[in-house]
């Protein structure tokens, strides 16, 4: 049950990392030189680390799934 529990109060810290890394990428590609020296905005990591992020979240989301739908069931049976 600890897995549980951590996957499901972590899962919205990692959506709120993605978001700000998509934020991030979004306004570094709409901005000029100048504009991003006024903002101060650094260079925004790769495409790499999105996709990263993007497949720990579907692994912790099916081992999220897997816990709560599946390993009871397989508890209930033995």
């Amino acid at each position: 049950m600890e897995c549980e529990d951590t996957l499901k109060t972590t899962t919205p810290l990692l959506n709120k990392v993605i978001l700000t890394w998509l934020t991030d990428s979004y306004v570094y590609a709409r901005t000029t030189e100048a504009q991003r020296a006024v903002l101060g905005s650094p260079k925004p990591k790769g495409i790499g680390y999105g996709i990263g992020l993007a497949v720990a979240l579907f692994v912790m989301q099916g081992i999220l799934n897997f816990s709560f739908l599946i390993f009871p069931r397989l508890c209930a049976t033995t």
